[in-house]
C-alpha cells in the first residue's frame, strides 16, 4: 500500500517511478564487467543506504511526465560518484585562490547530491562557501531538498530556474558551475553567454560536449580520465 501510494504521488508530480533491481546490476556486469557494478554501488547507491536519501537512481526523459522548454536539449538525470566529486573539490580548491570567496553553483543539480557532497567536503576542512543547486523540474528540486535535509539538516540552497535564463549576479560575482552532462551544446552556449565573469571556472563531469565549450573561448586547465565517463572531468577556465 505505501508503495502504491508513493507511485501514485510520483506519477502525480510529473515523474514517474523508475524501477531498480538487482537486475540493473546485472545489466552493469554485462555491459562492462565487474568493475561498474562494484563502482556504482560503492560510489552511488552506497551514499542512499547510508544516508536514507534519494540520488543513484537514474532518472530516463521518458519518465517524465510533462516535458518542460528545452526538454529535447537536456540530459537524462544521473548522479555523480563520491570519490570524483571528492576528488574534483579539493583540485579545484588546489587551483583557485580565495576558493571561498567563489560561489558554487551545481547546473542541473537532480536530486542534490553534488552539493551535498561539496558541503559535507567544505565542512571537514572547516571553509565556508555559497552552494547552489539549479534545476528545471520543481520535482527534483524538492527531493534535493529533502535529501539535503537527511544529510545536513536543513533544505539548502536550491531553486528551479532554467540555465538559459539564469542571472549570475544573483547568486554571487565568482563561480565554480559544476555540470553533470545536464543539457546539449544549445543550453550549454546560452548559458555561458550570461557567465561573463573572467572569474568564473566549469567543472564538467562526463564532459559530452567539451569540444563545444573550448569554441566558446574556455580553456581546460585540469582533465582526468577513468575507465567509465563517470570518472572523466574536465576544469575549464576562460581564455585571458
Amino acid at each position: 500500500m505505501a508503495n502504491d501510494l508513493k507511485m501514485e504521488n510520483e506519477q502525480r508530480s510529473g515523474i514517474k517511478r523508475v524501477p531498480f533491481s538487482i537486475l540493473n546490476y546485472w545489466r552493469m556486469y554485462k555491459a562492462r564487467g565487474a568493475r561498474l557494478p562494484f563502482y556504482y554501488f560503492f560510489q552511488a547507491h552506497a551514499f542512499d543506504l547510508i544516508h536514507k536519501t534519494d540520488t543513484h537512481k537514474w532518472l530516463p526523459k521518458e519518465y517524465i511526465a510533462h516535458p518542460f522548454e528545452n526538454f529535447d536539449n537536456c540530459g537524462m538525470y544521473m548522479a555523480s560518484w563520491d570519490c570524483e566529486i571528492k576528488t574534483i573539490f579539493h583540485r579545484t580548491k588546489d587551483l583557485v585562490k580565495n576558493f571561498s570567496e567563489y560561489t558554487f553553483i551545481d547546473m542541473g543539480c537532480g536530486k542534490g547530491k553534488v552539493t551535498i557532497l561539496w558541503a559535507l567536503e567544505c565542512l571537514k576542512i572547516g571553509l565556508k562557501q555559497k552552494i547552489y543547486g539549479i534545476d528545471i523540474l520543481p520535482e527534483l528540486i524538492e527531493i534535493a531538498k529533502a535529501n539535503h535535509a537527511k544529510v545536513l539538516g536543513n533544505d539548502g540552497n536550491f531553486f528551479c530556474e532554467d540555465a538559459t535564463k539564469i542571472v549570475p549576479h544573483d547568486y554571487g560575482d565568482k563561480f565554480i558551475l559544476y555540470l553533470y552532462n545536464p543539457f546539449d551544446d544549445f543550453v550549454i552556449d546560452k548559458m555561458l553567454d550570461r557567465f561573463s565573469s573572467d572569474d568564473t571556472l566549469i567543472i564538467y563531469n562526463n564532459p559530452v560536449h567539451a569540444s563545444f565549450i573550448i569554441k566558446k573561448g574556455w580553456t581546460p586547465i585540469f582533465e582526468k580520465n577513468g575507465f567509465h565517463p563517470n570518472l572523466h572531468t574536465i576544469i575549464f577556465a576562460r581564455k585571458s
